[in-house]
């Protein structure tokens, strides 16, 4: 049996080999259903007074917000995305989603993270900046897809 486990050109045993695939391969079993799940598990809030005050000063006068989630960032600390449907005069109801760095109730910092935010703001796009948030991130998606049932 060992030597039909010996490889032919160098005789090296390739039951280690074999090990460490069968281990990687349960591992990628046991842990790939917990990968996508742990953005369902984030809460989507109510963001703060000041994070919507921040919002309705980048968006301006002109643009009335009708809602409004936020979700706290796992890929950041202390950064919450923050969704909002608003209204554009001719144009209908816009969904934009920011980024905004800071604690909830203190934020500093907001950049646009997907196209609406940034065209209708003019705030600086995230993907840009070293804070790096983007469309495709899992926040979005759930902020996006929880503003649209309300």
């Amino acid at each position: 049996m060992v030597k039909e486990m010996l490889c032919t050109k160098c005789g090296y045993k390739r039951w280690p080999m074999l090990i460490w695939i069968v281990g990687f391969l349960l591992l990628f079993i046991l842990f790939f259903p917990l990968i996508p799940s742990f953005a369902n598990s984030q809460n989507i809030e109510q963001p703060s007074k000041s994070q919507q005050n921040l919002i309705q000063t980048a968006l301006g006068d002109q643009y009335q917000i009708k809602r409004m989630a936020c979700i706290l960032s796992s890929h950041h600390k202390k950064a919450y995305y923050v969704g909002a449907i608003f209204y554009a005069h001719g144009v209908g109801n816009i969904t934009g989603v920011w980024i905004v760095g800071g604690p909830k109730n203190d934020p500093n910092l907001v950049f646009s993270v997907d196209g609406a935010a940034h065209q209708f703001s003019g705030m600086r796009k995230a993907s840009e900046t070293r804070f790096k948030a983007y469309i495709s991130d899992p926040e979005v998606d759930l902020l996006k897809k929880h503003l649209k049932k309300q």
